[in-house]
């Protein structure tokens, strides 16, 4: 399919989406899921929405795993309701530690 809309410097340009992981690890440190990003390759990567699960009290999982994949590729983060519906020192926590670890 081609879209006429994307410019043509987009070709090639691979985008890695990371969707829906609700604190679920992928091995030790998350190296499964690591190995499989790197034999990707990507461009960038986007974590969209729910990498966390509410019940998740330090977030460790999903943390590391930013750290890891944000010192090899542009990484890009949004929320989703499972962060939105923290309590506010949960996300607090959450969002104080991407600002401390620049992920």
């Amino acid at each position: 399919m081609t879209l006429h809309k994307i410019p043509t410097s987009f070709n090639g340009f691979k985008i890695l989406q990371i969707s829906d992981l609700h604190s679920k690890s992928f091995g030790k440190d998350n190296y499964r899921l690591i190995n499989k990003i790197s034999s990707e390759n990507p461009d960038i990567i986007v974590i969209t929405r729910d990498t966390i699960n509410t019940k998740d009290t330090d977030f460790k999982v999903f943390i590391n795993l930013a750290k890891q994949v944000s010192k090899s590729y542009d990484t890009y983060y949004i929320v989703g309701n499972h962060e939105q519906n923290l309590s506010g020192n949960k996300l607090k926590a959450l969002i104080d530690n991407r600002k401390v670890s620049q992920w």
